[in-house]
Protein backbone atom coordinates (compact mmCIF):
# COMPACT_ATOMS: atom_id res chain seq x y z
CA UNK A 1 0.00 0.00 0.00
CA UNK A 2 1.54 3.36 -0.97
CA UNK A 3 2.13 6.06 1.61
CA UNK A 4 -0.64 8.66 1.60
CA UNK A 5 0.26 12.25 0.84
CA UNK A 6 3.73 11.66 -0.56
CA UNK A 7 5.33 13.79 -3.20
CA UNK A 8 7.04 17.14 -3.51
CA UNK A 9 5.68 18.55 -0.27
CA UNK A 10 7.22 15.84 1.88
CA UNK A 11 10.78 17.05 1.50
CA UNK A 12 10.30 20.78 1.12
CA UNK A 13 11.18 22.05 4.59
CA UNK A 14 13.88 21.09 7.11
CA UNK A 15 13.15 17.86 8.91
CA UNK A 16 10.38 16.75 6.59
CA UNK A 17 11.97 13.48 5.58
CA UNK A 18 15.71 13.75 6.04
CA UNK A 19 16.08 14.76 2.39
CA UNK A 20 17.60 18.01 1.25
CA UNK A 21 14.63 20.35 0.71
CA UNK A 22 13.89 21.42 -2.83
CA UNK A 23 13.50 25.14 -2.26
CA UNK A 24 14.60 26.06 1.27
CA UNK A 25 17.89 25.66 3.13
CA UNK A 26 17.82 23.07 5.90
CA UNK A 27 18.49 25.73 8.52
CA UNK A 28 15.80 28.13 7.30
CA UNK A 29 14.58 30.12 10.29
CA UNK A 30 11.07 30.68 8.96
CA UNK A 31 9.71 27.91 6.71
CA UNK A 32 6.39 28.50 5.04
CA UNK A 33 3.68 28.52 7.76
CA UNK A 34 1.34 26.70 5.40
CA UNK A 35 3.79 23.88 4.75
CA UNK A 36 4.73 23.70 8.42
CA UNK A 37 1.11 23.29 9.46
CA UNK A 38 0.26 20.82 6.72
CA UNK A 39 3.26 18.53 7.15
CA UNK A 40 4.55 18.83 10.72
CA UNK A 41 1.56 20.12 12.67
CA UNK A 42 -1.17 18.05 11.04
CA UNK A 43 -3.93 16.91 13.40
CA UNK A 44 -6.04 13.91 12.49
CA UNK A 45 -9.66 15.11 12.12
CA UNK A 46 -11.05 12.56 14.63
CA UNK A 47 -9.41 11.76 17.96
CA UNK A 48 -7.93 8.27 17.69
CA UNK A 49 -6.46 6.03 20.35
CA UNK A 50 -3.71 3.50 19.69
CA UNK A 51 -4.62 0.49 21.80
CA UNK A 52 -1.79 -1.46 23.42
CA UNK A 53 -1.74 -4.39 25.81
CA UNK A 54 1.39 -4.53 27.97
CA UNK A 55 3.01 -7.70 29.30
CA UNK A 56 6.17 -8.31 31.29
CA UNK A 57 8.25 -11.46 31.55
CA UNK A 58 8.72 -12.81 35.06
CA UNK A 59 12.43 -11.91 35.06
CA UNK A 60 11.85 -8.29 33.98
CA UNK A 61 12.89 -6.44 37.13
CA UNK A 62 13.20 -3.00 35.55
CA UNK A 63 10.27 -1.18 33.95
CA UNK A 64 10.70 1.52 31.31
CA UNK A 65 7.02 1.50 30.31
CA UNK A 66 6.17 4.73 32.21
CA UNK A 67 8.94 6.70 30.48
CA UNK A 68 8.04 5.36 27.05
CA UNK A 69 4.31 6.04 27.45
CA UNK A 70 4.96 9.58 28.69
CA UNK A 71 7.16 10.40 25.69
CA UNK A 72 4.77 8.80 23.18
CA UNK A 73 1.72 10.52 24.65
CA UNK A 74 3.38 13.92 24.43
CA UNK A 75 4.15 13.53 20.72
CA UNK A 76 0.87 11.87 19.78
CA UNK A 77 -1.32 14.46 21.48
CA UNK A 78 -0.01 17.16 19.14
CA UNK A 79 -1.61 15.22 16.27
CA UNK A 80 -4.94 14.32 17.94
CA UNK A 81 -3.79 10.79 18.78
CA UNK A 82 -3.34 9.07 22.14
CA UNK A 83 -2.19 5.81 23.69
CA UNK A 84 -4.69 3.54 25.40
CA UNK A 85 -2.77 1.04 27.53
CA UNK A 86 -4.13 -2.08 29.19
CA UNK A 87 -3.64 -2.69 32.11
CA UNK A 88 -1.46 0.40 32.60
CA UNK A 89 2.26 1.09 32.86
CA UNK A 90 2.97 -0.89 36.03
CA UNK A 91 3.68 -4.61 36.03
CA UNK A 92 0.79 -6.72 37.33
CA UNK A 93 0.51 -10.40 38.20
CA UNK A 94 -2.16 -10.97 35.54
CA UNK A 95 0.10 -9.54 32.84
CA UNK A 96 3.29 -11.27 33.95
CA UNK A 97 4.34 -14.06 31.62
CA UNK A 98 5.91 -17.22 33.10
CA UNK A 99 9.15 -16.73 31.20
CA UNK A 100 12.58 -16.35 32.81
CA UNK A 101 15.05 -16.67 29.94
CA UNK A 102 16.94 -13.96 28.09
CA UNK A 103 15.04 -13.37 24.86
CA UNK A 104 16.40 -14.06 21.40
CA UNK A 105 14.56 -14.54 18.13
CA UNK A 106 13.92 -18.21 18.87
CA UNK A 107 11.57 -17.17 21.71
CA UNK A 108 9.26 -14.91 19.70
CA UNK A 109 6.53 -17.47 19.04
CA UNK A 110 6.60 -18.73 22.64
CA UNK A 111 6.23 -15.21 24.03
CA UNK A 112 3.35 -14.44 21.69
CA UNK A 113 1.54 -17.62 22.72
CA UNK A 114 2.05 -16.80 26.41
CA UNK A 115 0.59 -13.33 25.91
CA UNK A 116 -2.40 -14.83 24.12
CA UNK A 117 -3.05 -17.17 27.04
CA UNK A 118 -2.53 -14.49 29.69
CA UNK A 119 -5.10 -11.92 28.60
CA UNK A 120 -7.73 -11.40 25.89
CA UNK A 121 -6.49 -8.41 23.91
CA UNK A 122 -8.28 -8.40 20.56
CA UNK A 123 -7.92 -5.04 18.85
CA UNK A 124 -4.78 -4.16 20.83
CA UNK A 125 -1.14 -4.57 19.88
CA UNK A 126 0.75 -6.70 22.41
CA UNK A 127 3.90 -5.09 23.82
CA UNK A 128 6.12 -7.44 25.81
CA UNK A 129 8.73 -5.95 28.14
CA UNK A 130 11.54 -8.46 28.56
CA UNK A 131 15.28 -8.98 28.84
CA UNK A 132 17.24 -9.36 25.60
CA UNK A 133 20.03 -11.89 25.12
CA UNK A 134 23.11 -12.19 22.95
CA UNK A 135 23.07 -9.89 19.94
CA UNK A 136 19.83 -8.37 21.25
CA UNK A 137 21.32 -7.40 24.61
CA UNK A 138 24.62 -6.77 26.32
CA UNK A 139 26.41 -3.92 24.60
CA UNK A 140 24.16 -3.85 21.53
CA UNK A 141 22.01 -0.85 20.68
CA UNK A 142 18.81 -2.88 20.36
CA UNK A 143 16.16 -1.28 22.56
CA UNK A 144 13.13 -2.93 21.00
CA UNK A 145 11.81 -4.31 17.74
CA UNK A 146 8.66 -5.28 15.87
CA UNK A 147 7.97 -8.99 15.39
CA UNK A 148 6.06 -10.32 12.40
CA UNK A 149 5.08 -13.99 12.56
CA UNK A 150 3.04 -15.96 10.05
CA UNK A 151 0.12 -16.72 12.37
CA UNK A 152 -0.02 -13.49 14.38
CA UNK A 153 -0.55 -9.80 13.80
CA UNK A 154 2.59 -7.72 14.49
CA UNK A 155 3.65 -7.28 18.11
CA UNK A 156 6.49 -5.53 19.93
CA UNK A 157 9.34 -6.63 22.17
CA UNK A 158 10.96 -3.99 24.41
CA UNK A 159 14.30 -4.36 26.21
CA UNK A 160 13.73 -3.43 29.87
CA UNK A 161 17.45 -3.17 30.59
CA UNK A 162 18.06 -0.23 28.25
CA UNK A 163 16.01 2.90 27.62
CA UNK A 164 16.46 5.44 24.83
CA UNK A 165 17.40 8.92 26.02
CA UNK A 166 14.45 10.56 24.26
CA UNK A 167 11.99 7.84 25.30
CA UNK A 168 10.65 7.36 21.77
CA UNK A 169 11.51 3.66 21.29
CA UNK A 170 7.99 2.38 21.98
CA UNK A 171 6.39 4.90 19.62
CA UNK A 172 9.03 4.10 16.99
CA UNK A 173 8.06 0.41 17.08
CA UNK A 174 4.36 1.31 17.05
CA UNK A 175 5.20 3.26 13.89
CA UNK A 176 6.68 0.14 12.31
CA UNK A 177 3.53 -1.78 13.25
CA UNK A 178 1.58 0.90 11.37
CA UNK A 179 3.73 0.38 8.25
CA UNK A 180 5.87 3.48 8.78
CA UNK A 181 9.38 3.01 7.44
CA UNK A 182 12.57 4.61 8.68
CA UNK A 183 13.07 8.31 7.96
CA UNK A 184 16.51 9.87 8.09
CA UNK A 185 16.96 12.95 10.27
CA UNK A 186 19.96 15.26 10.41
CA UNK A 187 21.37 17.88 12.72
CA UNK A 188 19.50 21.12 12.07
CA UNK A 189 16.14 19.52 11.32
CA UNK A 190 13.27 21.44 12.87
CA UNK A 191 11.50 18.24 13.90
CA UNK A 192 13.75 15.14 13.90
CA UNK A 193 11.40 12.35 12.92
CA UNK A 194 10.22 9.66 15.35
CA UNK A 195 11.03 7.03 12.72
CA UNK A 196 14.71 8.00 12.68
CA UNK A 197 17.44 6.93 15.10
CA UNK A 198 18.73 9.41 17.69
CA UNK A 199 20.57 11.68 17.99
CA UNK A 200 19.09 14.22 17.59
CA UNK A 201 16.15 13.89 19.98
CA UNK A 202 13.10 12.79 18.00
CA UNK A 203 10.21 15.27 18.18
CA UNK A 204 8.31 15.08 14.88
CA UNK A 205 5.58 13.02 13.23
CA UNK A 206 4.76 13.74 9.58
CA UNK A 207 1.26 13.98 8.15
CA UNK A 208 1.50 10.69 6.25
CA UNK A 209 2.75 8.96 9.41
CA UNK A 210 -0.12 10.37 11.49
CA UNK A 211 -2.55 8.92 8.96
CA UNK A 212 -0.87 5.52 9.07
CA UNK A 213 -0.94 5.46 12.86
CA UNK A 214 -4.62 6.44 12.87
CA UNK A 215 -5.46 3.62 10.45
CA UNK A 216 -3.42 0.87 12.15
CA UNK A 217 -5.11 -2.40 13.12
CA UNK A 218 -5.05 -1.39 16.79
CA UNK A 219 -6.47 2.16 16.38
CA UNK A 220 -10.02 3.10 17.39
CA UNK A 221 -11.97 6.32 17.87
CA UNK A 222 -11.32 7.79 21.31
Amino acid sequence: MPYPDTGALTGRIPGASGLEPATSPRTAASPSPGLLKRIHQYRYPVRRKLQCCFFWTANAQKNNAPAYVTAASRLLDEHNLELDVCPGVEKTAAHTLPFNALVDISHEEELRNLAHKAHYHEGRIPVIFCRFAGALGGESDTLGYLVRLENWLPFILINVDKTSEDGVTLLHEIGHASDCGHVKSKKGDLYPNFMSYPPPTRTGILRNQVIRLAKSYFARNA
